[in-house]
Order: C-alpha cells, then structure tokens, then sequence
C-alpha cells in the first residue's frame, strides 16, 4: 500500500502505483515470510497483474495514460 500511495502521488496514475507494488510484492512477501513457496505465488501474482495492466503499459509508455488529477495550473 505505501509503495502504491508514493507512486500514485509522484506520478499521478494509478496503473504506475499498481506495476510499482506488483514489482515490489514478491521481495516484499521473501524479505517478511521466507518462504520459497509463497514468494513463489507472489511472482504469479505480480506477473498476472503485469499481463493484465499491457494495455496501460502502452499508454505509458506512449504517454497517453491519462492522469487522475492534473498538478498543472
């Protein structure tokens, strides 16, 4: 949740907040479990996630992800 919450205030979307914690899940889940299995299932989470944010990726990427708040004035 912090990792999404920073991501999401610095970037000001919301799929760049969801790829951030989907990345930081499975080292986050070694670093407080340990455990090889359920580390594990925290890479298939985290890569599920990635296959079903591919269209934001685009858009990221292209620079077309629309933004939740605009901080321009």
């Amino acid at each position: 949740v912090l990792i999404f919450t920073i991501m999401l205030c610095w970037c000001s979307r919301v799929s760049v907040g969801s790829l951030a914690a989907a990345a930081v899940l499975p080292i986050a889940v070694w670093k407080f479990v340990q455990s090889e299995v359920i580390t594990g299932c925290a890479v298939i989470i985290a890569v599920f996630i990635y296959s079903r944010h591919k269209d934001n990726i685009r858009r990221l990427l292209s620079g077309t992800e629309p933004k939740i708040w605009n901080n321009e004035q």
